[in-house]
């Protein structure tokens, strides 16, 4: 759902945002990734979906009660490669753990029980436990039916708030669902065959199966980087790769900054730059910026 703290009123209150946009002749769009769970979702807490991801799983080989720190499993190699999360699925409970025992009998060590507020308790032996699949960006991952839900989520949005433009980021994640490039081309057809508005959007992985329906392709990060440092090289090659494929050019995310750590605050003369190479490019651009960097930023 939309973050109540910015939308306490709901879909209502993101359409009211599009309508007064609309007014002052601005579209409003989103930029999502795609099937990236974060930990606080009610796909997870406080009851965990049993369609929640998993790269393996096996069985506890003896009961456990609410409090136990060890869990008893039958096989250890599902839990070797812990991830970012180190998370496991054990009827409703979620646990991570710190470690796997070296020797058998197989356990999973320094267990913190009832994790990301699900509730703490028994298991008999003979519970399945499985591995959930995890990221960097500290999020799990939908088996493809949960996915599908999610792509009608998006569809629901858009046709009722009246928003007009996706960017389909981390749509690589929509491969650990199992199903590899098809569940990308089910994600993305699903939604824009049941959108209602037309919706620019674009995404970070193309396929060919997607290309009619994309709308444009606009690789290319500023984070951590000097605005005329990040990803010089492959913004510089994406256009021909655009050109090529009879796509829009675009000269990726520009970032207009305040200064923070060892990078200074984005200048004129850096915006002139990010617009000299798109006019000769004959690009457009994304740019990435904030309430605070505008009122500070000359």
């Amino acid at each position: 759902g939309l973050k109540t703290t910015d939308f306490p009123h709901g879909d209502a209150g993101l359409k009211s945002c599009v309508d007064e946009a609309d007014k002052a002749g601005l579209r409003i769009g989103i930029h999502t990734l795609s099937n990236f769970m974060t930990t606080n979702d009610a796909y997870v807490t406080p009851v965990p979906d049993p369609r929640l991801m998993q790269s393996g799983d096996s069985l506890l080989t003896n009961a456990v009660d609410a409090k136990a720190t060890e869990i008893p499993i039958a096989s250890r190699s599902p839990f070797l490669d812990r991830g970012t999360l180190s998370a496991v699925l054990i009827e409703n409970e979620l646990i991570r753990y710190r470690a796997v025992s070296e020797e058998a009998p197989w356990l999973l060590l320094g267990c913190r029980r009832g994790a990301f507020n699900t509730s703490a308790s028994s298991h008999a032996s003979g519970t399945k436990i499985g591995k959930l699949i995890d990221h960097p960006y500290r999020v799990l991952f939908p088996d493809l039916s949960m996915q599908d839900e999610m792509a009608d989520r998006l569809v629901e949005l858009f046709n009722g708030t009246g928003l007009r433009q996706i960017s389909f980021d981390g749509l690589e994640g929509c491969a650990l669902t199992g199903h590899g490039m098809y569940a990308y081309n089910r994600f993305v057809s699903r939604i824009y065959n049941a959108w209602t508005p037309e919706v620019l959007n674009d995404a970070s992985r193309l396929t060919h199966y997607l290309w009619h329906i994309h709308t444009r392709m606009n690789w290319g990060e500023p984070w951590g980087k000097a605005i005329r440092e990040g990803q010089i090289e492959l913004r510089l090659k994406n256009q021909d790769y655009f050109k090529r494929n009879l796509f829009p050019r675009m000269f990726g995310w520009f970032q207009l900054r305040l200064a923070s750590g060892s990078l200074e605050a984005t200048s004129l003369d850096d915006m002139e730059w990010v617009l000299s190479k798109c006019a000769g490019y004959d690009s457009g651009f994304a740019l990435s910026s904030s309430l605070e960097a505008l009122r500070k930023n000359g």
